[in-house]
């Protein structure tokens, strides 16, 4: 399924189009309140190449770092942590592929952006970066009512880690 629409979106044009390409991760409440929790962009900037590089060895090698530091990322960030405790009577993780400058308006007051990494390759410099939402609350704006949803905005915190609570009670 994420491989049809994905090539629905891509639709057989190449990545050295200067449009990225967009994956935005959203939370969706059994009530029908949305929220946008994330943005991954894989941007192409053809005006930073480097002709030098060779494909097969170099290229490869840091295509495999940035992959890699691409998984170590997505463990640390909000929307991996609020998927492990989704369920069907609470909320859903949902996912939106597209192909447009990032939609950074939609991640509310105070989103922090990081470029979590660049591949330069002969054909432009590759760019994955990640913009994520800071302030975890749904006001209810197509609803009729007054409440808010509050979720848990402390997921960094250590002391509250099941691991941390195993170890200090032994």
């Amino acid at each position: 399924m994420c491989q049809r629409k994905t090539r629905k979106v891509l639709n057989s044009e190449a990545l050295t189009t200067r449009v990225p390409f967009c994956v935005e991760i959203s939370l969706r409440t059994v009530e029908g309140d949305h929220m946008v929790l994330e943005t991954w962009c894989l941007n192409v900037l053809p005006e930073h190449c480097d002709p030098t590089a060779r494909i097969v060895p170099i290229v490869y090698n840091r295509m495999g770092i940035l992959l890699k530091s691409l998984v170590s990322v997505t463990r640390v960030t909000p929307a991996y942590k609020l998927s492990r405790r989704q369920g069907p009577d609470s909320y859903v993780i949902c996912y939106r592929i597209y192909r447009d400058q990032p939609q950074t308006h939609c991640l509310g007051e105070g989103f922090k952006h990081v470029c979590i990494g660049q591949l330069c390759t002969p054909i432009g410099t590759l760019q994955l970066s990640l913009s994520y939402r800071t302030k975890m609350t749904i006001s209810p704006t197509q609803t009729g009512r007054n409440n808010s949803i509050m979720l848990k905005s402390d997921h960094f915190n250590t002391n509250g880690s099941p691991r941390n609570r195993r170890y200090s009670q032994k």
